[in-house]
């Protein structure tokens, strides 16, 4: 196993030759997942096992708590630790943040292209596009690009309007995080911000691929799952699941709770991070709306093999995402699974256009109480519509995901 740069992992196979990846379809690829814990990770997993799955001789080079869950999904992945963050005592100031901050990427991306070379690679798969002092590391891959190496990202956020510094700083290291990547991968055909100055870029619309839990067989009993989460048997369940972040408006979920007494809220996950809303903000506000009996949270981490239950409670799923939120939904594809009609809203992207396609629920305006409120009498309101949940999971496959990802990176 590779810790840092030129010790061999004995699972990894090895060449002293490149081949050529379009002559031959062969392609050996290091799939680089420098990602937090949550829905990136889960996506990260998924792809790297239908990636192997199709053929693709993968090394996985990810952050440790990535770890176990490759090796759950896809055992015969060889995984590879990032090293981790710079060992020192908390941040005493923003600079030390920054300088902190920087050094880990520029960490990363060396070890990246050292794995490359270490391993003959011939293509990189990044999980996710991130553009953040890209001036400091970009070039470290830019020059792995100059020797041969293709280099594909997914971008899950195509408008990137999260800005950290001056605005021209901000343009210009999204235009650099861009600077050496042969084909991007996107969810939906939106308009791609590749920064200042602008450049056209291959891009290839994949879908996003289903979230399978485990589920036992055969099924417990949904109304004894209601009675262990306190939750009555007769009640309309609307499930908040994933990290509790500000921008999935769970204040107007619960504003709107007191207008729909047959109605409650299940919270499933725990906080992102420490500069979001705690759940205790969720909860005071619940109370002093007069709905804290009909408010329900499971505040804490939730292993894989648990979540099923909670989607088998639920009536609907809440995926009330503000107008900064443009991406796919990890959450939609959870739902999937268990044929869950949602209540959704978001800025431009792939979800309104997917949920509305496929009759999967409900569409709103999005960071509006008004809206929130229609949107929720319409989901309780409607009984005989049918989601098309057949069609979306055809189409949204993680062998189509993986297939295009492999195409991409050919060059086809």
């Amino acid at each position: 196993m590779v810790t840092g740069s030129g010790v061999h992992c004995e699972n990894c196979p090895r060449q002293t030759t490149r081949p050529d990846s379009k002559s031959n379809g062969f392609v050996k690829l290091i799939y680089f997942a420098a990602v937090d814990e949550g829905g990136l990770s889960e996506y990260s997993i998924h792809q790297a096992a239908a990636l192997a799955e199709l053929g693709c001789d993968v090394i996985f080079l990810g952050r440790k708590h990535l770890q176990k869950g490759l090796e759950e999904k896809s055992p015969g992945i060889p995984f590879i630790p990032l090293a981790p963050e710079p060992d020192g005592k908390a941040a005493l100031s923003r600079t030390w943040k920054v300088l902190r901050w920087i050094r880990r990427c520029r960490s990363e991306a060396r070890q990246l292209a050292q794995t490359v070379e270490e391993y003959q690679a011939t293509c990189v798969v990044i999980a996710s596009y991130a553009e953040y002092f890209a001036p400091f590391w970009a070039g470290i891959l830019r020059r792995m690009r100059s020797r041969g190496v293709r280099i594909g990202s997914v971008v899950h956020d195509p408008v990137r309007d999260f800005q950290v510094g001056p605005r021209c700083w901000h343009q210009w290291s999204v235009s650099q995080a861009y600077s050496f990547v042969d084909v991007a991968f996107v969810h939906d055909q939106s308009v791609l911000d590749t920064g200042c100055p602008a450049r056209k870029l291959n891009l290839r619309v994949i879908p996003h691929g289903l979230y399978q839990v485990p589920v036992p067989d055969p099924l417990p009993d949904r109304n004894l799952i209601r009675l262990e989460l306190g939750i009555p048997a007769d009640a309309r369940v609307l499930l908040a699941f994933g990290h509790i972040r500000d921008g999935k408006n769970m204040d107007l979920i619960i504003k709107a709770l007191p207008l729909f007494p047959d109605l409650h809220l299940l919270v499933v996950g725990r906080e992102q991070s420490s500069s979001q809303k705690p759940v205790r903000h969720y909860q005071d506000l619940s109370a002093r709306s007069g709905v804290a009996d009909r408010c329900h949270w499971l505040h804490r981490f939730v292993h894989n093999r648990e979540v099923f239950q909670y989607f088998l409670a639920a009536d609907f799923v809440s995926l009330m995402y503000s107008s900064a939120f443009r991406s796919a939904s990890g959450v939609l594809n959870n739902a999937a699974q268990f044929g869950c009609r949602v209540l959704c809203s978001s800025g431009g992207g792939p979800l309104k256009r997917l949920v509305e396609k496929y009759n999967l629920g409900h569409w709103v305006k999005p960071d509006s109480f008004e809206a929130t409120c229609f949107g929720v009498k319409q989901l309780l309101q409607e009984t005989s519509a049918v989601p098309n949940w057949d069609g979306y999971r055809r189409v949204h496959s993680w062998k189509e995901n993986a297939t295009l990802i492999r195409d991409g990176l050919r060059g086809t």
